[in-house]
């Protein structure tokens, strides 16, 4: 093998997911860092007795921001559903462990009962919150 092509690949190892990252962020300006307010932040946990369902998703992730859609929708109607954009909240990213997304997690007296990443239905989602 060619040793260009050893550094090509190397190169494209060490460099490409910073740069996947940072691209992703540019492509959605109104997610940025900038603005950690932004719709379908979240907000803080509500108390330990409660039952909620956290959405991390990222917005340059097409199955994220159709699941976003549903998820808003469902908290419109009164579900407790806490949404985290996972670029501009990379501390509940962090906290929770989120390593793909859309990731969903039934939280219950502050333990976590279930966990699923990838997309679900509008249903799949209330689903998850009569699992209870």
């Amino acid at each position: 093998m060619n040793w260009r092509y050893l550094i090509v690949v190397f190169v494209i190892a060490v460099a490409g997911p910073p740069l996947a990252v940072r691209f992703g962020q540019l492509a959605a300006p109104c997610y940025s860092a900038a603005a950690p307010s932004a719709p379908g932040d979240g907000g803080e946990l509500p108390t330990v007795e409660q039952t909620v369902l956290l959405h991390f998703w990222r917005p340059n992730c097409p199955v994220s921001v159709k699941t976003e859609a549903r998820a808003r929708a469902l908290r419109q109607r009164g579900l407790p559903i806490r949404s985290y954009n996972t670029l501009t909240r990379k501390d509940k990213s962090r906290e929770y462990r989120i390593d793909a997304t859309p990731t969903f997690i039934l939280i219950e007296g502050g333990d976590e009962l279930y966990r699923f990443s990838g997309g679900l239905s509008s249903k799949e989602i209330v689903a998850l919150l009569d699992r209870e």
